[in-house]
């Protein structure tokens, strides 16, 4: 009989693990698919740059339920390190397209500053980025109070910073090729 019970106990604990770890999985932020983000200047050098970016564009909007708010972050090794742009809300609409209408972004700076472009270098988050590849995502928050790194939609770009040169760059994706073999008569 107390074998049966540490076998029930031993069941039940598994079950409790495994509905935690599902739920986990579960609560992961969502890129949203297909979506892609362009920034101008693709380069620069954080020890000179006057701003970080002049200007940034995606090619999707915010998701239905995911338009009360947007805001671009950076993220390296899957933690955020802080945002470089002022969070955007649906009023925001002095320098562009802020996606929050459900077309794509379209920001920049011409007529003066934008801090809803950026208004911070990379080098200047909360957590410090370092050497390597690092994600810049803008998100599309559901609730401008609350702004979830975890379950919100986000567009990303990959990109790569040298800390000891202040050099960074967005990352070109590897081009897909082909190759064909064809044997040859014998």
């Amino acid at each position: 009989m107390k074998l049966n019970k540490k076998f029930v106990a031993l069941a039940v604990a598994s079950a409790m693990v495994t509905v935690f770890f599902t739920g986990a999985q579960a609560a992961q932020a969502d890129p949203i698919s297909g979506a892609t983000m362009s920034i101008t200047p693709t380069s620069g050098n954080v020890n000179t740059d006057a701003v970080f970016l002049q200007s940034i564009s995606t090619t999707a909007g915010a998701p239905v339920g995911f338009r009360d708010a947007s805001g671009t972050v950076l993220f390296q090794n899957g933690a955020l390190l802080g945002s470089v742009a002022t969070v955007r809300t649906a009023s925001t609409t002095l320098y562009g397209q802020t996606g929050l209408t459900g077309n794509p972004v379209a920001m920049d700076r011409t007529g003066g500053p934008n801090n809803f472009v950026s208004n911070k270098l990379i080098n200047a988050t909360n957590t410090p980025l370092v050497s390597g590849p690092f994600e810049l995502r803008m998100y599309f928050f559901a609730d401008l109070n609350r702004l979830d790194y975890v379950n919100d939609k986000y567009i990303s770009l990959a990109m790569t910073y040298d800390a000891a040169s202040g050099a960074w760059s967005t990352v070109t994706p590897a081009t897909p090729t082909t190759t064909s073999i064809t044997a040859g008569a014998t």
